[in-house]
């Protein structure tokens, strides 16, 4: 019978200790995408489209190049939006179109500049700070259904842009995009929050306190 020395057994207790180490980490790893999922969806809300016809949308990127400055403070001549990767070229082309219009009507109402306000915010330098990106076939199919043509996370800079945000007339886009910048200066939207307004009555709050 083969005798286990004093080598075997430390070399033994170090396999052990490494494999445990190993499930270890992989729980913690677990744990924290799981937190994290749990907490995305209960705080992304989502921007319905308005009414129109969606327009289809090829797959394509768009070669238009990805503007990422990393700290932007409002410029009045800062009328062109931050993009984070490609995106889908109708849907690129109708942002570059709307985002002019959303800092213009925020720029000329004192109403809409004081919807951020009571937000503890600056509208213009809200808008100068967002990021917008192309949403995922996995979040397009949890976030944009029913109609919804953008979602974001209470007070994340970041906005993710659906399909259909393609299909909206400028004026409709540019009201979405300071309907996504409240999110981003920390209005909530019901459901998630039940004392909080409808996506669609934020979207007529926009339109009335904006000028559109």
């Amino acid at each position: 019978m083969k005798q286990t020395t004093g080598i075997d057994v430390h070399e033994n207790d170090r396999k052990s200790q490494c494999a445990a180490c190993r499930t270890a980490r992989a729980a913690r790893k677990t744990l924290r995408c799981t937190v994290a999922a749990i907490l995305w969806a209960l705080t992304v809300t989502a921007a319905p489209a308005f009414a129109g016809d969606v327009e289809s949308i090829d797959g394509r990127s768009s070669t238009q190049p990805t503007t990422m400055a990393e700290k932007a403070g409002y410029d009045e001549t800062f009328e062109v939006p931050r993009i984070s990767g490609a995106l889908y070229p109708k849907i690129h082309n109708k942002l570059q179109q709307a985002f002019p219009v959303a800092v213009d009507h925020l720029r000329n109402n004192p109403e809409c500049r004081d919807l951020f306000a009571e937000l503890g915010a600056d509208g213009l330098e809200k808008l100068s700070m967002t990021l917008y990106r192309q949403s995922t076939m996995m979040l397009e199919k949890r976030f944009c259904r029913g109609g919804a043509a953008a979602f974001t996370v209470i007070r994340s800079p970041q906005v993710m842009l659906c399909k259909r945000f393609a299909s909206l007339g400028t004026m409709q886009a540019a009201t979405l995009i300071i309907h996504e910048s409240l999110h981003y200066s920390g209005m909530s939207e019901w459901p998630k929050d039940p004392q909080g307004l409808e996506p669609r009555e934020i979207n007529n709050m926009v339109k009335k306190a904006c000028g559109f």
